[in-house]
């Protein structure tokens, strides 16, 4: 055997039986066998151990891995992993805030906060399983009388996203069904029963003032998703939309335990928690008691006249607040906060007498005569006339075509054979139309106020653009001038107009609401006032947040001695004039009777009265319209005196 084969004989063998061989032993055995030390290398003898070197080091490899993952998992991401886990066992449940209640003048609840119940769908607990979900829904379906593909259809299924959002299958359950419901599927964490804000509105006369809650759409809530979520109830007309921000409570938040199916085990008090805070107290300067009575007056004309509609509203003429405001048909509200039926909704939406509309704040009409104490402070102050100025009624004005005499337009009195002789106190108290022909329109050689001038002090009063009030969606009404005439007719304007306009006539539209401001501001001496209707806002511990001071909208436009001839116009107008029947009351009133045309023709007239008291120094101003009901003395002069009655006799 040579010396190279053998060597590498030796080396094998050596390395696979795990010996070790010294350089000493190594030499004493190559000489014993005569082989040469020279023709061996210290690396052919010196046994291999490269496999024990790649274990050991793939070993550590893995352990340092190992290693890492524990440190990454306890001590980098120790808190994410711990949440995570907390959170597959620990949820938040909402615990919704109830609203602020809305109070009258004298402290009584005019809307109150009552026990309500949700059904609510957690899509990402559904049941995986599409036939256990689908056997879900179908018996859901039949509990809560719901079509089960209406009900599929409305909830977004998803195994992963665990953000979407709960969705309201059922609303307005009682107490009983909802403990029924919880009951029955318990073993179903999907399937969740919450509290619900609900209102119970106690005067449904008051409907279209305190307003209702409802859901909140998807569009309502992209405007402002830090407040709200998708389930949420808000403010939708009347005050409960514009004291929203007060009214509306901050909700909190309820840890619970949940088992490995998502139902809950028991509520975890920690300091996660976070308690609900109810919304503020609102206080208004209604007064309940006089609203109902407003109510019922208005009511008993319109049934007496078969009227379909009408307003009524009283108001401080010292600060602009409103003390009742009455719209009828009303609705009820209710039906809104729990959520309205479609039936019940179609039903009033197609209703003729359109009990959604809030006439008092929405409504338009012809002011008729009640705009003549305004024609008259505006002649006055421009010196048009004074208060020995005098015009001859004879029944009716006659003007004859600049072009074609043959050609007369007459514009009549509506006191056959005319009122005589009159001056302005005169011409208020019997309503006399020749009069403000004569200051608004001109004739012959009497200069009018003429367009200009109309326009400015109608204006100057409140009228062609809303006053103001504190709820939503009220209406501007209309000052017609030449410009919008040709604009929107295209025609020209004609002295015609002029003297429409100066008996509130015409293309000339109010609402009640600014009938009864520039009513209190006569009273008043010349200050129209912002309306309002909240006096203040508190917090639950009666705390005031915010209060509410007189706003003035314009003041001086008619000077006080002016204003004054106007008011005495409007007392004549009860110890001589169209409203006598004032006169037996034990206070002194001020007041202004009008019988507005409209229809085809000016074949129909809606009846206004206007009134303040006491004369000298007034404490409410009141107006009042009975749709269609004919000649305002008859129709709305007694409800004026009912409500003048009840607060004067409950003060």
């Amino acid at each position: 055997m040579s010396k190279r084969i053998f060597t590498g004989y030796f080396e094998n063998n050596v390395s696979e039986k795990g010996f070790k061989v010294s350089r000493q032993n190594k030499g004493k055995l190559l000489d014993d066998m005569s082989i040469s030390d020279d023709a061996i290398s210290e690396d052919a003898i010196e046994p291999k151990n490269t496999s024990y070197k790649y274990i050991y080091f793939f070993l550590v490899f893995c352990f340092s891995i190992i290693l890492f993952k524990i440190m990454d998992l306890q001590i980098a991401r120790g808190d994410y992993y711990y949440n995570l886990s907390k959170g597959n066992r620990i949820r938040y449940q909402i615990v919704r805030a109830p609203r602020g209640i809305i109070y009258d003048k004298n402290g009584s609840a005019m809307v109150k906060n009552i026990a309500n119940f949700i059904i609510v769908i957690e899509p990402f607990d559904l049941p995986k399983d599409a036939t256990e979900r689908s056997a879900l829904f179908q018996s859901l379906a039949q509990d809560l009388a719901i079509p089960q593909e209406e009900l599929e259809k409305s909830i977004p299924i998803s195994t992963e996203n665990q953000f979407l959002d709960p969705k309201i299958i059922a609303e307005n359950i009682d107490q009983e069904t909802a403990i029924r419901i919880k009951m029955k599927y318990q073993d179903y964490p999907a399937v969740t029963i919450e509290s619900s804000p609900a209102r119970e509105y106690l005067n449904t006369n008051l409907s279209h003032l305190t307003g209702y809650i409802g859901r909140i759409t998807k569009e309502e809530y992209e405007k402002d998703v830090s407040k709200y979520d998708l389930n949420d109830y808000i403010g939708k007309n009347g005050l409960e939309l514009s004291y929203e921000e007060y009214l509306r409570g901050v909700s909190g938040k309820q840890m619970v335990e949940v088992d490995a199916q998502g139902r809950v085990v028991r509520p975890i008090g920690t300091q996660d928690q976070l308690n609900p805070k109810m919304g503020n107290n609102i206080v208004t300067s209604i007064d309940s008691g006089l609203e109902a009575e407003m109510a019922n007056a208005l009511n008993d004309s319109m049934k007496a006249s078969g009227a379909k509609g009408g307003s009524a509203i009283a108001m401080n003429p010292k600060t602009g607040q409103v003390l009742g405001m009455v719209s009828l048909p009303s609705f009820d509200n209710n039906l809104f906060s729990k959520g309205i039926k479609q039936e019940d909704y179609t039903k009033l939406i197609n209703d003729p007498n359109k009990p959604l509309f809030s006439r008092s704040v929405n409504g338009t009409y012809p002011a008729g005569s009640v705009i003549k104490p305004v024609i008259a402070a505006a002649a006055l102050q421009e010196k048009v006339c004074n208060i020995n100025t005098t015009v001859q009624s004879t029944g009716s004005l006659i003007i004859k075509n600049k072009y074609d005499p043959s050609i007369q337009y007459v514009f009549p009195d509506w006191k056959a054979g005319g009122h005589g002789s009159v001056n302005v106190t005169k011409a208020i108290a019997e309503s006399v139309n020749t009069f403000f022909y004569y200051v608004g329109g001109g004739y012959e050689n009497f200069q009018g106020l003429g367009a200009a001038r109309l326009e400015k002090y109608l204006k100057a009063f409140g009228l062609g653009s809303p006053v103001g009030i504190d709820i939503p969606n009220e209406a501007a009404g209309l000052v017609p001038t030449p410009e919008w005439k040709q604009k929107e007719k295209g025609e020209g304007w004609y002295t015609a107009d002029n003297y429409q306009i100066s008996i509130g006539q015409g293309n000339l539209l109010v609402t009640p609401l600014q009938v009864v401001s520039y009513t209190a501001a006569i009273a008043n001496g010349g200050t129209l006032y912002k309306p309002q209707i909240v006096s203040k806002i508190v917090d639950q511990n009666n705390n005031v947040v915010k209060e509410f001071t007189p706003q003035t909208l314009n003041s001086g436009m008619v000077s006080y001695e002016n204003i004054d001839i106007v008011r005495r116009g409007m007392r004549m107008t009860v110890t001589d004039g169209t409203a006598k029947s004032f006169r037996d009351l034990p206070f002194a009133v001020g007041a202004k009777t009008g019988t507005a045309q409209f229809g085809p023709n000016n074949s129909k007239e809606h009846a206004w009265f206007v009134a303040f008291a006491p004369y000298e120094m007034p404490e409410i101003a009141v107006s009042v319209i009975v749709e269609g009901a004919g000649e305002g003395s008859v129709y709305a002069a007694p409800v004026a005196k009912r409500i003048l009655e009840y607060y004067f006799s409950h003060k």
